[in-house]
């Protein structure tokens, strides 16, 4: 009996003394939000880019849009703004390569987020410059003069890696497509 109350009082002070797993971040955690992603300082490039609607580039049709993306795209670095409060914003830059002469190399606030209150999803205003180097678009005026509204809704979320689905209602593709899309960004945290 001695032995056994021995055992249990070892069990609980063993038991009792681990320390509890460090909390795994969620997506709607702001504080998260804006301690890892949204802090003014962090870097990212888009890795993938895949969507539910095949889009036609250079002659080619995929669903793999960033298989399209040109080298001069690929470098890209997406700087996200200060997230004080349900509001942020995501600067382009074209980095070590530009794409076009007549394009600007960095476009700031290119990428306009409002978050909704659980901050899960938020809706993007994005401009021209801004569209033509997400979306690897030609530079021309149709996309110079214009901006596009698209809803975003955060899929992942870690210090490392974001992935967004982007709802692009029809006529906010800029042509790249007919109708309405859906794709899936994936963003990696550039070193």
């Amino acid at each position: 009996m001695e032995r056994l109350l021995t055992f249990t009082l070892v069990l609980l002070i063993v038991t009792g003394c681990e320390k509890d797993p460090e909390k795994e971040p969620t997506i709607s955690d702001q504080e998260f939000l804006q301690t890892h992603i949204f802090n003014g300082s962090s870097k990212w490039t888009v890795t993938r880019m895949e969507a539910d609607t095949e889009r036609e580039f250079n002659s080619e049709s995929t669903t793999i849009w960033s298989d399209q993306f040109s080298t001069c795209r690929k470098d890209n670095i997406y700087s996200f703004g200060n997230l004080p409060i349900e509001v942020a914003s995501i600067d382009v830059d074209e980095s070590n390569s530009s794409c076009d002469m007549e394009e600007p190399d960095y476009v700031p606030q290119g990428l306009f987020l409002q978050f909704s209150s659980d901050y899960k999803k938020a809706a993007v205003s994005i401009r021209g410059a801004a569209m033509a180097k997400l979306f690897d678009l030609p530079y021309d005026s149709r996309i110079k003069l214009n901006g596009f509204e698209h809803s975003w809704e955060f899929q992942e979320v870690s210090s490392e890696k974001v992935v967004v689905k982007v709802s692009m209602p029809a006529g906010q593709s800029a042509g790249m497509v007919k109708n309405a899309a859906v794709v899936w960004v994936t963003f990696e945290r550039d070193r």
